[in-house]
């Protein structure tokens, strides 16, 4: 059994990992292009937003429009999802928000919305 420790260095290393990985292709051709692994997570991953899902498929990703990169990252975002394209049969749309909804928005619209059997 992994202790807190151990799981910590693994989840530490997986988005290590997933960085390297995308850097080459997800960054491209945009302002983070040079940008460094602590760069890109403290200023461009944490732009505000929320994700849309309809069922277990991610339908929608909005980002908060008034974050300056917002633009940028959405173009990131497809250049991502184009590429994760293969193993999906269809592709998020992508938005830009003035304002993210609260959770407790996101959670009554989700109570309200019927279920399919």
């Amino acid at each position: 059994m992994l202790d807190a420790q151990e799981a910590w260095v693994i989840v530490t290393d997986l988005a290590h990992n997933l960085l390297t990985w995308s850097h080459d292709w997800m960054w491209m051709d945009s302002p983070f292009e040079t940008w460094g692994h602590l760069r890109l997570v403290q200023d461009v991953l944490n732009i505000p937003g929320y994700l849309v899902f309809k069922g277990t498929k991610l339908e929608k990703v909005a980002l908060q429009r008034d974050h300056p990169f917002a633009g940028e990252m959405q173009d990131c975002l497809v250049r991502l999802f184009h590429e994760l394209s293969r193993c999906w049969k269809s592709r998020p749309k992508f938005d830009t928000v003035a304002r993210p909804p609260t959770l407790r928005k996101l959670t009554a619209e989700a109570q309200s919305t019927p279920r399919k059997p």
